[in-house]
């Protein structure tokens, strides 16, 4: 857990201070040096601000608003052995929220009210306020668990179980909390924090270089496909059998995202640049490639466990690629 602070805050000084590089102390004499200006180049530059955490939240709370509320597929999950083979219903209606999301955005951001480059502008500010929200959730799902009686398979151990759940599926109506957070916050979030560095980058220098390009197209297809496949996620080990603890929590809600986009911040951080011709279409053309292998392992996988539990439904989000459901396996 200590490990996943300091590295969330290491990749943000190397980006924000040293272009990307690795940075160490100069030498033994260094070592307390290093960590103060470390430490200040934090505090100065990434300490959220009741503005992140309305941003955050509000965008938290819509997200969950839309997971519950909204039309949607309702499919049951799989047999969960500690309910005695219960099955879960859930309401995958991520593609709608999906759409709705890219609608709001662009509207808040061609009106002025929300200019997505904010988000890059005060990248480490967001970072540290999912930070900080993730921790809080975690201890609020833990010891709710414990309070409503809804702790299970625990070892006794304080740290083991808060990093590993005690709360297989937590709720709040109809809102189920690890699918929300897994489906709906985590890539989502990463998907807005590299358009806002593309939207910086055309703020700044009047165009978006391909590279850049290449890196929105690739979370976008990403983020696209577990909206668009969100039917089979419930049958995916972390939702039937893993526990919400810190470290789904974390890594959904702060992890995830602000890590894996770095590289579309260093991109946006530097002055536009372009590869060759042939390099570029090489490096789409293994994007796609790899793409479409995971689309359709994925729901080939995935939706050949539903056929077994009955719960399979063809869907026509877009895109169903060819190959991507299993006939006579």
């Amino acid at each position: 857990m200590t490990l996943s602070h300091a590295l969330m805050l290491y990749l943000w000084v190397a980006w924000r201070f040293y272009d990307g590089a690795v940075f160490y102390p100069a030498g033994l004499a260094d070592v307390g040096p290093f960590f103060a200006r470390s430490w200040e180049q934090i505090v100065v530059h990434a300490t959220p601000t009741w503005g992140t955490f309305a941003v955050y939240w509000t965008f938290l709370i819509i997200e969950g608003l839309m997971a519950a509320y909204l039309p949607g597929l309702k499919i049951k999950g799989l047999p969960i052995a500690s309910r005695g083979g219960q099955r879960l219903v859930y309401r995958c209606n991520g593609i709608s929220a999906w759409y709705i999301t890219l609608a709001a955005v662009a509207v808040l951001h061609f009106t002025g009210i929300f200019p997505l480059q904010t988000i890059y502008d005060q990248f480490g500010a967001f970072m540290v306020t999912a930070v900080i929200s993730a921790n809080v959730v975690a201890l609020a799902v833990y010891f709710g668990a414990k309070a409503t009686g809804n702790a299970e398979r625990m070892s006794g151990s304080f740290l083991y179980d808060f990093f590993m759940g005690a709360w297989l599926n937590p709720r709040v109506g109809p809102l189920d909390l690890k699918m929300w957070a897994e489906v709906r916050v985590s890539w989502l979030t990463l998907f807005l924090l590299t358009a806002g560095g593309a939207a910086h980058q055309y703020a700044t220098y009047g165009t978006i270089s391909t590279p850049m390009i290449f890196m929105v197209v690739a979370h976008f297809l990403y983020t696209n496909a577990c909206m668009k496949g969100e039917e089979c996620i419930p049958t995916t080990w972390d939702i039937f059998y893993e526990k919400w603890g810190w470290m789904l929590v974390f890594w959904n809600l702060a992890g995830v995202p602000f890590v894996y986009c770095f590289n579309s911040m260093y991109i946006a951080s530097r002055p536009p640049f372009e590869h060759s011709v042939p390099y570029t279409v090489f490096c789409f053309a293994l994007l796609f490639g790899a793409y479409y292998v995971w689309d359709t392992a994925q729901s080939q996988r995935n939706r050949f466990r539903m056929q077994l539990n009955g719960s399979y439904v063809k869907r026509k989000a877009f895109p169903q690629l060819p190959w991507g459901t299993l006939e006579n396996p």
